[in-house]
């Protein structure tokens, strides 16, 4: 049987979903968790942030301009 040429789909690395480069400079896209501290990101679910290690919602408002 003959294998068919099936291309495979390029998947985005978690670190281009978390990080972005503009203008030579890492930015990231994500908060970061207030009670947890540097280094765990909140997970983005359009208008509120949620942190899984310690159950935290944070509501975005319309005045948030760094969401």
């Amino acid at each position: 049987m003959k294998k068919s040429n099936q291309s495979r789909k390029v998947k985005k690395l978690k670190n281009q979903k978390i990080y972005e480069i503009v203008d030579g400079k890492l930015v990231r896209k994500q908060p970061f968790c207030p009670r947890c501290g540097k280094g765990i990101f909140m997970a983005d679910h359009g208008d509120f942030c949620h942190a899984e290690n310690v159950e935290i919602d944070i509501i975005k408002t319309l005045s948030d301009k760094e969401w």
